[in-house]
């Protein structure tokens, strides 16, 4: 798997520098959601989201969810961990 370079930094670095304003904040979460609701349409979980997992481009400031390493689609009858496992990763 691979994907376009993002020039920029992720979420998490953004927040750590300074508090997003109201606004932008709002927008974020918004973009967000829009992105995972595709996500999930397309009948797969991330299972991994947060801020690190979050890029944005420089200069067009388009956010970007990132890594799907952990993902898991909800078409299969498998599972693949057990009722009460931790899943994801720090930071």
């Amino acid at each position: 798997f691979s994907m376009e370079y993002v020039e920029g930094g992720n979420l998490a670095q953004l927040v750590r520098e300074s508090p997003l304003g109201g606004k932008l904040a709002a927008e974020y979460a918004r973009t967000i959601a829009e992105a995972i609701g595709a996500i999930h349409g397309a009948g797969l979980l991330h299972r991994d989201l947060k801020p690190s997992n979050v890029l944005i481009q420089a200069k067009t400031g388009i956010l970007r969810v990132t890594d799907f390493g952990l993902a898991k689609s909800t078409d299969t009858a498998t599972l693949f961990t057990s009722t009460g496992q931790v899943m994801g990763t720090r930071s």
